[in-house]
């Protein structure tokens, strides 16, 4: 279970930390850049969160721009229904999507 991420600098060693609240978890989380990034830390991590207590799921929303991890999410959508845990999803651009189509 994830209890929370990590943000780990290969090239210094530094690390940023967030941590979800006691008893909640995340799952696999995807990097949604923002548009017309041009760093690779310049964007959201969007995560599917998992509540058991409250049996709730949501989608939190982190900006990951420079140190802002630890700050947490910048959006919490919380959702109608329950999320199976574990469950995969990615981002995919627009211009990305329309060439499948």
């Amino acid at each position: 279970l994830f209890d929370g991420l990590v943000r780990h600098d290969a090239q210094t060693g530094s690390e940023q930390h967030y941590r979800f609240a006691d008893g909640v978890y995340g799952s696999e989380t995807a990097m949604a850049p923002r548009v017309g990034s041009r760093d690779e830390d310049d964007g959201y991590l969007v995560s599917f969160v998992w509540n058991p207590v409250d049996a709730r799921s949501e989608i939190q929303v982190i900006d990951v721009r420079g140190s802002r991890l630890a700050e947490g999410p910048v959006a919490r959508i919380l959702l109608p229904r329950r999320v199976p845990h574990g469950f995969h999803a990615t981002f995919v651009s627009r211009r990305t999507l329309e060439r499948w189509t």
